[in-house]
């Protein structure tokens, strides 16, 4: 390509972005698209059958205390976000229920 022949010490990706002008966004902006989040974590809740994995599970999202036992057949996959009172950080938590 021309641009090539104009620098032959650049490569086609540095060539590509030296055209296009693409640059790192601010802080602000990528603060705005994470949605506020500031970590990210994974609890991964596993163990022996009838031991209150899935209830756990459930609790973790704010959701009722369920009576009723049901065998989990599938791994069930939850985001939750958490903020602590007066803090601005969040953290985005994925809780996985793993079935053994």
């Amino acid at each position: 390509s021309e641009s090539m022949e104009e620098d032959p010490g650049l490569d086609e990706v540095a060539v590509e972005r030296r055209n296009r002008s693409i640059k790192r966004m601010d802080e602000v902006l990528r603060q705005k698209i994470r949605g506020g989040i500031h970590f990210n974590m994974k609890v991964i809740i596993r163990g022996a059958p009838n031991t209150g994995k899935s209830a756990l599970w459930c609790r973790l999202q704010g959701l009722p205390y369920q009576e009723a036992y049901e065998t989990s057949s599938e791994i069930q996959i939850a985001t939750v976000n958490w903020s602590l009172a007066g803090q601005q950080h969040a953290v985005k938590v994925e809780v996985w229920d793993v079935v053994d």
